[in-house]
């Protein structure tokens, strides 16, 4: 179905990524295997400005009532990773990602703990301490 009609474009797209983003679509539920139609979900994620993968984190992020980190990692996508230093500053890099984990091995959390962390300070002390 969209395979075909990608394939009549005037500069149509490799039919493996179609086939990839169409297999993406399908594993995270919005469009069904059989016609490729778009599912509930996918009628939410067509309407979103992000990719198919933060859309649907977005989504389920409002049925679960955790937007706040679910946006702020969202954001982050859109960043360098503030993890990432200088190779003479990457343990230290290393060590913070994980104290900001607290223990689940996940980048995601960390950032989100890592914002968090960056409101209240400058909450508490003022812009300036944030710097």
């Amino acid at each position: 179905f969209v395979s075909g009609f990608c394939a009549k474009a005037i500069d149509p797209p490799d039919v493996k990524a179609v086939a990839n983003a169409i297999a993406l679509l399908v594993a995270i539920g919005a469009v069904t295997e059989h016609d490729e139609s778009l599912t509930e979900l996918g009628k939410h994620l067509a309407k979103l400005p992000v990719s198919p993968r933060l859309g649907k984190m977005l989504v389920v992020a409002c049925v679960f009532g955790c937007v706040d980190p679910a946006l702020t990692v969202a954001a982050a996508q859109a960043t360098r990773n503030p993890f990432v230093l200088p190779l003479d500053k990457k343990s230290a890099a290393d060590s913070s990602r994980r104290e900001f984990a607290k223990g689940t091995c996940s980048d995601h959390v960390a950032i989100a703990n890592a914002f968090g962390e960056w409101q209240a300070t400058r909450q508490n002390n003022g812009y300036g301490a944030t710097r």
